[in-house]
């Protein structure tokens, strides 16, 4: 009985700062202050309470996994961004342990890594966190950790990989998109072409630097998880 008023009290504490912080988005009363001393009032319950509600993502691990696919896709066409996603999300290649959810590592018209060189300014539906290491497949080696800006800076402290396999990004070697995009992967034609990074390059060519044409079957997909 005495856990139940309890919670009933909880509960009846929090739907009231939530109506009030409601009202007070709204302009219709002033913010709600916390009150000193009032158990019921305090940033642990809030958490505690509360804490679901936020997204959960490999930061959750403290790194996070980037992974090529196993083999490459016949063309650069993968039925637009989602459907890179998609392909990256169910490659046999995805560490068992990569449990949050994939993202291909490339840009177009509905990703942007960055609008001005290497300033991750404008981004779009972007892969990499900010301030946030990653590592390879094999959980232990650590390819770089993202600036405030969600950008690596080179060097990579380690290649995104160790042989030298080519995957298709749409980028350039200071993070702003080229265009090269197969038509943002949906045409894998002889006339389209897309940029490509290089798997075992810890310089700026691991992200850009390089330009085939979409019918071109020999190119990975780099995958990210979120």
């Amino acid at each position: 009985m005495i856990l139940r008023l309890i919670f009933e009290k909880i509960v009846q504490s929090q739907m009231r700062k939530l109506i009030l912080l409601f009202l007070a988005f709204a302009g219709c009363i002033p913010e709600p202050r916390r009150i000193p001393g009032d158990p019921l009032d305090s940033p642990l319950l809030d958490y505690l309470l509360f804490r679901t509600t936020r997204t959960a993502s490999c930061a959750d691990r403290g790194f996070c996994y980037i992974y090529s696919s196993q083999n490459p896709p016949a063309t650069g066409s993968y039925g637009g961004i989602a459907g890179a996603d998609a392909m990256c999300s169910q490659d046999a290649a995805r560490p068992a342990a990569a449990t949050y959810t994939i993202k291909a590592f490339l840009v177009g018209t509905t990703r942007r890594a960055s609008l001005t060189a290497s300033a991750g300014d404008g981004q779009l539906d972007w892969v990499l966190r900010s301030n946030q290491q990653y590592r390879r497949s094999d959980g232990t080696t650590v390819i770089g950790t993202t600036g405030s800006n969600a950008l690596f800076a080179f060097p990579l402290a380690a290649s995104f990989g160790t042989v030298g396999i080519g995957f298709r990004t749409g980028l350039n070697v200071n993070w702003t998109t080229v265009g090269n995009d197969c038509l943002s992967w949906t045409d894998g034609s002889v006339g389209q072409t897309s940029e490509i990074g290089t798997a075992n390059q810890t310089n700026n060519t691991a992200i850009g630097g390089g330009n085939i044409t979409c019918s071109n079957p020999g190119y990975y997909l780099m995958c990210v998880e979120q």
